[in-house]
Order: C-alpha cells, then sequence, then structure tokens
C-alpha cells in the first residue's frame, strides 16, 4: 500500500506564502488607533550571529511590548525596546507607530498594567507618550492588576515577604506549594451570596473557572471530591489568581486554620474574587470608579489595621479616580443627576483656558464617602475633561444627560483591563523562541492569531465517539 508523501519544502513555502499575505492584509486593512493598549515581558529569544564565514544560533533575554489596538483587541505588532524603563518604551512604540505609518490623530486613550515605568508621572511610558503626540491621553490602567495587589500586600503583612519567583518564607506561603495534595476536611463555610448570583462563564481559563468552582466549594462548605483532585496552577509572583485558589485550598483542608490563613481565605472569597468576576462581567473603563467604590466597601470586614493596610495600596494606586475617569464614570451613570453633574464638569473644563499638557497626579481618596462621586475632593483638584469625550459636541454630550444612552457607544468599549494583550504577550513569547528576527516573529504571530481564530481549540478524545 503507497503511503502518502508530503514534501516537507512545500509545506515550508506555504508557510511563508501565508505569512506574507497575511502581513499584505494587515497593511491594507489599517485604521485610525483610538486605543493603544500595551504590555511586555523579557523573554527567552532566539538570536542569529555571524562568527567568521559561519551563522550561530543562541538564545537570549529581550524586552519585548505588545501594542493592540481598542476596541477590537486587533493586533498592531510588537516591539524590542532598548530598556524596560519608561521613556525608551515610549519611544519605541512612536518609532514602529511611525515606521509603520500607523494613523495616531484619533488616538485618545492608553492601556497598560500599574507598574511605575508605565505610571510615573514624569517619566512613565504614558507620560512620554503624551509628550510624543503632543496630546493628552486616557489612561486606562489595568484594574485586574490592581485587584492583585491588595492580596499580594495582605499576603505579605500575615505572612511575611517573599523569597522568590514563586516561594514564600511563612507558615501559610511554605504550605501552598503542594496544598492540592491534602486531604479535604470539614471546615467552617465562608457563605457569600455572590457565587450563586452569577451565570455560566464560556470564556473562563482553566485557572479562572477553577477559582469560581473553589468559591462556590467555599461558600457551600462541602467540597466536590472531583474538585478535591484537581491541580491548582502553580504558583507566580506575576500572576496572583492561582495564588488565590491555593489558599483556598489550603483552607478547606485544614480543619484548625490559623488566623492568618483564615483572613487570607476570607479575603479572597470576600473580595479578590468578586473583584475579578465583577470587573469580567463590566469590563468598560466606565465602570471603573464604580467597582474602586465596591472594592472599599467588601475590605470594612477587616480588623482596622489590615484595612488601613489596604487603602494605603489602594490611594497608592488610585489612577481610576482621577477626576478624568471619575468624569467617565459619571456621564455614564444611570441616576440623570449624577450625568448632569458629570456634563457640567465637562462644561467648566471646555471654559477654562489651559496650556501645555496636565501631570497626571493620583488624587486623595476620601474612603468615607457616601458616594463614588464623593470618593475625591474636587474642590482642591485640578480636574480636566476626559480625553474620551473631548471629540463630542455639546450637543451630543447633552443628548446623553436626557437619554442616559451615551452619545459615540464606543466610548463605553475600551476595557479597564489588559487581558488581550496579555493573550498576545503569552504567542510573542512562544514566537521569540521558535524564529528569529522581528519581521520574522511578526508573521507567526499573525499565522498563529488566524489559526486560534479559525479553530479556538482542538478536539480531544471524549470529543469522537467509542
Amino acid at each position: 500500500m503507497d503511503v502518502p508523501v508530503i514534501d516537507q519544502a512545500k509545506v515550508r513555502r506555504e508557510k511563508m506564502k501565508l505569512v506574507s499575505t497575511l502581513q499584505k492584509e494587515a497593511a491594507a486593512q489599517k485604521s485610525p488607533i483610538k486605543g493603544l493598549y500595551f504590555d511586555g515581558r523579557k523573554d527567552q529569544t532566539l538570536v542569529r550571529e555571524k562568527i567568521g564565514t559561519k551563522y550561530h544560533s543562541r538564545i537570549t533575554k529581550e524586552e519585548h511590548v505588545v501594542l493592540l489596538q481598542e476596541p477590537g483587541s486587533k493586533y498592531i505588532g510588537h516591539i524590542a525596546p532598548p530598556s524596560g524603563q519608561g521613556r525608551a518604551i515610549a519611544k519605541s512604540i512612536v518609532e514602529f507607530l511611525e515606521e509603520k505609518e500607523e494613523d495616531t490623530s484619533q488616538t485618545s486613550a492608553v492601556g497598560c498594567d500599574g507598574t511605575s515605568a508605565n505610571t510615573g508621572r514624569k517619566d512613565g511610558s504614558v507620560a512620554w507618550l503624551e509628550k510624543y503626540f503632543g496630546k493628552e491621553l486616557q489612561h486606562l490602567v489595568c484594574l485586574l492588576h490592581m485587584n492583585e495587589l491588595p492580596l499580594r500586600h495582605l499576603l505579605k503583612k500575615l505572612d511575611g515577604e517573599t523569597t522568590g519567583p514563586s516561594t514564600f518564607s511563612g507558615p501559610v506561603g511554605r504550605k501552598l506549594e503542594g496544598c492540592e495534595n491534602r486531604q479535604a476536611v470539614s471546615f467552617q463555610a465562608i457563605q457569600v451570596p455572590w457565587v450563586h448570583e452569577l451565570g455560566d462563564f464560556n470564556d473562563l481559563s482553566v485557572d479562572q473557572q477553577y477559582l469560581l468552582d473553589i468559591c462556590r466549594a467555599v461558600s457551600s462548605g462541602k467540597c466536590p471530591e472531583e474538585l478535591a483532585n484537581k491541580k491548582p496552577g502553580p504558583i507566580s509572583q506575576s500572576r496572583w489568581l492561582t495564588t488565590a485558589c491555593r489558599i483556598l485550598r489550603l483552607y478547606l483542608s485544614t480543619d484548625k486554620p490559623s488566623k492568618p490563613l483564615s483572613y487570607l481565605a476570607e479575603f479572597v472569597i470576600r473580595v479578590y474574587a468578586p473583584m475579578w468576576f465583577l470587573i469580567k462581567l463590566q469590563p468598560a473603563c466606565s465602570d471603573e470608579a464604580r467597582h474602586v467604590w465596591k472594592m472599599i466597601h467588601l475590605i470594612k470586614f477587616l480588623p482596622n489595621d489590615l484595612e488601613q493596610a489596604i487603602r494605603c495600596v489602594i490611594q497608592h494606586n488610585a489612577y481610576f479616580l482621577h477626576p478624568e475617569n471619575l468624569i467617565l464614570s459619571m456621564v455614564t451613570d444611570p441616576r440623570k443627576e449624577i450625568r448632569t453633574l458629570g456634563w457640567r464638569r465637562i462644561k467648566k473644563c471646555r471654559a477654562r483656558a489651559r496650556k501645555g499638557l496636565r501631570e497626571f497626579l493620583v488624587p486623595k481618596i476620601n474612603f468615607e464617602a457616601n458616594d463614588y462621586v464623593e470618593l475625591i475632593d474636587w474642590t482642591s483638584t485640578n480636574v480636566t475633561e476626559p480625553p474620551l469625550t473631548k471629540y463630542l459636541s455639546h450637543d451630543e454630550l447633552e443628548d446623553n444627560i436626557m437619554t442616559a444612552k451615551m452619545a459615540g457607544e464606543e466610548i463605553t468599549a475600551f476595557p479597564s483591563h489588559t487581558q488581550a494583550v496579555e493573550r498576545h504577550v503569552r504567542v510573542v513569547t512562544e514566537a521569540a523562541k521558535a524564529v528569529y528576527g522581528a519581521e520574522n516573529r511578526d508573521g507567526y504571530i499573525k499565522a498563529k492569531l488566524k489559526s486560534r481564530k479559525e479553530m479556538p481549540k482542538f478536539n480531544s478524545k471524549k470529543d469522537y465517539p467509542l
């Protein structure tokens, strides 16, 4: 029987043809960039060097930053800045966009995580992007990253410093590794209503689904055998969702939990997890201030010293409560009086003459406020118009007040998190090890994204009848 043989050279040529086609299509289908989202990491990168007359391959560390266009999460490209400093990242982004002849005339928002390299008020990459573009941008700092910071600081306060990228120094942290091997026992339920109010999600990852399932188990006081046999994701200081899962897994396998473990488990199920799923369900940037307001109320169950520690974390990362972001929430509020108040603040901003770019300063939070609109002192804060509303006319904003529907619905389409960027970061990491050269990596990434779009997942044994 003859066995068909596929020529490897033919497969390679078809791959190269597809990559070339995808790159040409991307160049021909450009559209103005309204929202520029970015994130990056240092990758193990394949490079090729010429030594003498021969080329040699080796692996080196290289900084890669992924650029996405929002709304729509469209991949623009990736860059390799000379360093992880804010100015270097911003300069590399601008040079890349100019080289690719991308249209940034309508760019009014920028999304990133909350690292100081990005958010520094003078030398952060966002501040430098505003200087390079010559205009103010809406600062949309990832709310999911901010949600991780209180848990990280609470674990540090209750259990001690971390000792490595995946290890802890305290008694609770040391037990997190291998907690899945412990037998589930009779434990005290931490009943929370939100786990029963959530519907089913279709787009949760394995780790995200595990968090939801174990929250339901801890709330009910019973751990199903199937869940007890599942393994939570690995510990990582850059990914606290799996750490939260392990804290709850350790809690339900400890018959007499210590106070630190009890506080941590209660914090995960009362604050971290509900906030995570709330942001997932309401991801619009106009919801950011309301989400922070919700978090401030959720932490009130903690003892005073722990609550104060979490308040300090929220205060330090209150980018979402800057007047520009607060006003976005106000003009999309379901209450007409709040929308009217937001419009009045925009009118005042437009009537005030101003020169140069404003400096983006984190405002002081009033934690005793009765409503999210009172979280800052408006009289002592420099109030500026949100860049995302500057293109709207007076009549369009007046219409928003009367109808409760945002004039220009794309404003609410800008996400408050950078999950889409992180997914692309993983693809870039994969490409960095597979091929060398920025152009080859770009082609590899575009082909991989097209493949995933056409076939989101592969079939497994369970999909085939016996």
